[in-house]
Order: C-alpha cells, then sequence, then structure tokens
C-alpha cells in the first residue's frame, strides 16, 4: 500500500526510547513500527514484532507440530483399527497426555 499521508508528533523521552529499542529489536526503522503498532491495535493483535529469525523459528515449530498432529491421526487410525492392545492403548493415551501438557505449558 503506498505511504501518502506524513505524520509528526512529540514523544516523551521514555516513549521515543522505547521507539528506538523496538526498532533495534526489529531491524525495522522507527516508522515501520509505529505503523506495525498501528495496524496492529486495529487488528487487535499483538504489537510483539519479530524479526526474521524469530518467525523461521516460529514457522519451523508450527511445522513440527502438524508432523506430531499427522503422526497422532495415524495412531488414532490404527487404534480404531484394532491394531494395538489395550496395554499400548493405554500407553499411548498416557504419552498423549503428557505431550499436551508440554505443549500447554510452552503456550
Amino acid at each position: 500500500m503506498a505511504k501518502t499521508k506524513t505524520l509528526c508528533c512529540r514523544l516523551t523521552q521514555e516513549q521515543y526510547d522505547s521507539l528506538i529499542k523496538l526498532s533495534k529489536k526489529t531491524g525495522n526503522d522507527k516508522s515501520e513500527c509505529v505503523r506495525k503498532i498501528l495496524d496492529a491495535s486495529f487488528k487487535k493483535l499483538d504489537p510483539a514484532f519479530e524479526n526474521k529469525e524469530v518467525y523461521l523459528q516460529r514457522k519451523k515449530l508450527i511445522n513440527e507440530i502438524n508432523h506430531i498432529g499427522n503422526n497422532i491421526n495415524q495412531i488414532v487410525h490404527n487404534a480404531n483399527m484394532e491394531f494395538y492392545t489395550d496395554y499400548d492403548k493405554n500407553k499411548l493415551f498416557a504419552l498423549m497426555n503428557k505431550l499436551n501438557d508440554i505443549v500447554y505449558e510452552k503456550l
């Protein structure tokens, strides 16, 4: 989207220091940080900006969670086909509960 409007505003020293710190942390210039904060506030998103490394780590984590989901689906399918014994099913259920607890702990 073309940026055609200019804004000049006054900040306290604390606000300015926070903006500079955010700019350095994210690798964005001050104007881009302000635009992202505005966009996030209207979209009701968390304005926690990510640098490229954090974005790639988050993307990798999402991919790993998807793989885990696929594995769980295969386990459930095999369990429904009577592939596992009752002992195996109970052990798998306990492991899935443990995994669920770990995921919720990290969120």
